[in-house]
């Protein structure tokens, strides 16, 4: 429900903001995303040796801000803060499904809301597909995140945005379809398949389609060395793709190609036919060392293109 795009779990972070989740005490994987006790110890010796270097100096109130008049010291004063250790931390870490295994498939389903969730794992990337009913506005469903074993995460759709999300907007149109709902089947192995409540890992080849409002429908496969995007659409249409790009990598575009490579890979998106590409610079949107930089590509009734890495 939040617009973070990551979480940091190299850099020690202000302990006021109190990121820890209570769950973790309970169910393992959650101990990835939570302060280890010595991190926060850490974070908290840090905080007053600051304080202590700048006393009596105070940094100016900033009225306005989210944390002028913070009520947490005193909302959580009382509570009891469970952490993991930092080695129950680094295990939980190691044991992510992403980390631990080279080829799966995952979709979760929720019948209560009506929306589903596929994460893609295969040696050469990691994607994940949010579909179902829009719930608030600030989702963006569709191809959500793309990663790599070297190259890390290249691309990630953002929320509550029509600039720096992905998705396929009619020529004219202020947003993305993927900002409503996505109605989404499910082809398992060629075959119709429908993913029951709960956690489903199905076997073989998976495609995803759905509807483009009233004007066409878009397709994703997940192959074994790639992920195919098939549109058909009435008319004019602009395909959006945020690419995560890095200090020292370097994006090149032509009729045909988006190749974004740096020190540790190169991600390849070609389209089967000649298309306008044109790129859109995103700088106001920096986040763990990276710019969001979008690409759109121009089409009109049919667009195809693959996404594949190369070392």
């Amino acid at each position: 429900r939040q617009q973070r795009w990551y979480i940091d779990t190299d850099t020690l972070e202000d302990p006021r903001s109190a990121r820890w989740i209570p769950q973790a005490e309970f169910v393992p994987m959650a101990r990835a995303f939570t302060l280890s006790k010595e991190e926060f110890e850490s974070a908290c010796e840090k905080a007053y040796q600051q304080m202590r270097i700048k006393y009596p100096k105070f940094n100016d109130l900033q009225i306005g801000e989210f944390w002028t008049f913070s009520p947490y010291a005193f909302l959580h004063h009382g509570l009891n803060r469970w952490l993991p250790s930092q080695q129950q931390k680094d295990e939980a870490i190691t044991d992510l499904p992403y980390l631990k295994n080279e080829s799966f498939i995952e979709v979760r389903s929720d019948r209560r809301n009506g929306t589903n969730y596929a994460f893609v794992r295969r040696p050469h990337y990691y994607a994940i597909f949010n579909g179902g009913r829009i719930l608030t506005d600030q989702q963006r469903y569709g191809l959500g995140l793309i990663w790599n074993p070297s190259m890390g995460t290249v691309f990630q759709s953002q929320s509550r945005s029509d600039s720096t999300c992905w998705g396929t907007k009619a020529a004219g149109s202020s947003q993305v379809y993927e900002a409503s709902d996505v109605l989404t089947s499910f082809v398992v192995n060629d075959n119709p398949w429908t993913p029951a409540p709960g956690s489903n890992r199905p076997e073989g080849s998976l495609a995803l389609s759905y509807p483009l409002g009233r004007y066409g429908s878009k397709t994703i496969r997940f192959e074994e060395t790639s992920i195919q995007v098939d549109i058909q659409h009435a008319g004019e249409f602009i395909e959006m793709i945020p690419l995560l790009f890095e200090d020292g990598a370097t994006l090149k575009v032509n009729d045909k190609t988006i190749i974004l490579k740096t020190q540790d890979g190169t991600m390849i998106v070609r389209a089967t036919s000649p298309i306008d590409i044109l790129l859109r610079s995103q700088t106001d949107n920096i986040k763990g060392g990276k710019v969001c930089r979008i690409v759109e590509i121009r089409g009109s009734g049919q667009l195809t293109y693959n996404i594949h890495f190369v070392p």
